[in-house]
């Protein structure tokens, strides 16, 4: 619970990082019109992701953990069994194999926790769906960005970890998802 409690501290430091890594960019590679779309599109999900951040600990742990397990094991299946590439230009490593694994994996621990958000069988799956598009599109978005850039990584203040937009694009998108879900049937 201290983590869950000092979430939105965590948040704007993601957020900071982000918007850092993203200005850094602009000014080293100087090119504006990829650093707009980045911006513009980051800023509105970093605004989800700090109203997020401000949830119920059920909402917070029930999306991190999908979305921690849709990206480990859409990874390692993608390792392991991973042979048609969904968007080479974009992100090369990016598998139909390790999107079905992080899929099935994450629809399995959703069904595993789904009583911290009181939710039937079918209502998981809807949010499971959801979570893992939007932390698809996040990741990939990211990586767009990326090589319009230039750039493997948007810094090194992860290292190892491609930044702080690489390692949290996931979480930052699915944060969207929450949050339309939450002004749609949580008000």
């Amino acid at each position: 619970t201290i983590l869950f409690n000092f979430f939105p501290l965590i948040s704007s430091l993601i957020i900071d990082s982000g918007c850092f890594e993203l200005v850094r960019l602009i000014i080293k590679t100087k090119n504006i019109k990829t650093g707009i779309l980045g911006l513009v599109v980051f800023s509105v999900a970093f605004f989800s992701f700090y109203s997020f951040s401000f949830l119920q600990q059920s909402f917070l742990f029930y999306t991190l953990f999908i979305v921690a397990v849709f990206d480990a094991f859409s990874q390692i299946t993608g390792q392991f069994l991973g042979k048609r590439k969904l968007f080479p230009l974009i992100s090369p490593d990016k598998t139909l194999e390790g999107l079905a694994g992080g899929f099935i994996m994450a629809g399995i621990t959703a069904m595993a926790i789904r009583e911290l958000l009181d939710l039937g069988i079918q209502e998981s799956m809807a949010w499971t769906i959801g979570i893992t598009a939007f932390a698809f599109a996040g990741d990939l978005f990211a990586s767009f960005i990326k090589r319009r850039f230039g750039v493997k990584d948007f810094s090194k203040l992860i290292p190892g970890h491609g930044g702080f937009l690489d390692r949290f694009d996931s979480l930052i998108f699915s944060s969207l998802f929450i949050q339309l879900m939450i002004n749609c049937f949580y008000r």
